[in-house]
């Protein structure tokens, strides 16, 4: 749905705004309607709040700042139809200038780059004028969709926005005990414990690279990780297949506590959560065993899981995995 179609103005910009801050690729932002775009109140909005640095907490990747720069110079100039009574705010020119005569880093430079990508979120109480959408979280990722380490997991991937969109419209979060496996670069995760009342998350993940950013991304929301009387969400690295005893361990289990969950006793978890976790058909049973393993342990537990469907055979193997 183009929001330029179905919003009014404040909210068409204010959509524009959060994409950019979450570094959605250029051809696929919502662009506010030309003759909104060209308003000088609108330049200047965009201007303070996405191209003057000393305005943000965390400056844009150039790479990515000169493209969006570009074109909404491209359509501010195409949607001037009196150039005696209309302009392009001339900061906006100075600001491509500055980008432009300052050295890019170079393409593998690039690749190892880690840059900081907010995400506003959407709860179901809050009013459909997304100027007043205040919940935003930053987290660390990586610029590439592969690492130089071969992972996947310092990306945020579509499936985790869609699990974060549908838990944060529920209230089935709420005072549960939960894990989430493969948990990147902490979405899910963190939003269940900052935003969503979780009494206690586990956000685990294979790779140690990984599990370093997860524990950065946690201080960046400002959650305690160690040193809390309780502590609310913790990091870890679990290797399905491998090592699942140690989210059974004493240690871990005294975490819990009681939860909220009626069907469950103390010391329970209460969820699995995993999101885009069933591509790679090499681990889809080490998946399934972790899984399988765990229900064993806790027989009320609930697995919630989003995925991107990118080929139906290796999709599959999942559910075969449990043999159904």
């Amino acid at each position: 749905m183009d929001p330029s179609k179905t919003l009014g103005p404040s909210d068409q910009l204010a959509v524009f705004i959060f994409q950019v801050c979450q570094l959605i690729p250029v051809p696929s932002l919502s662009w506010p309607r030309s003759t909104f775009l060209i308003e000088d109140d609108t330049q200047f909005a965009l201007l303070e709040q996405l191209f003057r640095p000393a305005n943000l907490l965390f400056p844009f990747p150039h790479r990515y700042e000169i493209p969006v720069l570009k074109e909404l110079i491209r359509r501010l100039e195409s949607a001037l139809l009196d150039p005696e009574t209309q302009e392009v705010h001339g900061d906006l020119y100075a600001r491509l200038s500055d980008l432009m005569a300052e050295p890019l880093t170079s393409e593998s430079s690039n690749v190892l780059t880690k840059s900081h990508v907010t995400y506003a979120i959407p709860f179901k109480d809050i009013s459909r004028d997304y100027m007043h959408l205040q919940k935003t979280l930053t987290l660390t990722e990586s610029n590439s969709v592969i690492s130089a380490v071969g992972t996947t997991g310092l990306r945020t991937w579509e499936a985790a926005l869609r699990l974060t969109t549908w838990l944060s419209r529920s209230r089935i979060i709420r005072g549960k005990n939960i894990i989430e496996l493969g948990a990147g670069t902490g979405l899910v995760s963190i939003i269940c414990s900052k935003f969503l009342a979780a009494r206690y998350v586990i956000a685990s993940d294979g790779d140690s690279d990984v599990v370093n950013t997860l524990d950065s991304n946690i201080i960046r929301a400002g959650l305690i990780k160690v040193s809390a009387a309780r502590k609310s969400i913790d990091s870890m690295q679990i290797r399905w297949g491998e090592n699942t005893g140690d989210l059974m361990s004493p240690t871990q289990l005294a975490n819990l506590g009681g939860s909220r969950n009626t069907n469950s006793g103390s010391g329970s978890w209460d969820l699995v959560l995993a999101a885009d976790v069933t591509y790679d058909s090499d681990v889809i049973p080490l998946l399934a065993r972790t899984i399988k393993d765990l229900l064993l342990a806790f027989p009320q537990l609930q697995v919630i899981m989003s995925a991107t469907i990118r080929n139906e055979e290796t999709f599959a193997l999942f559910p075969q995995s449990f043999g159904t």
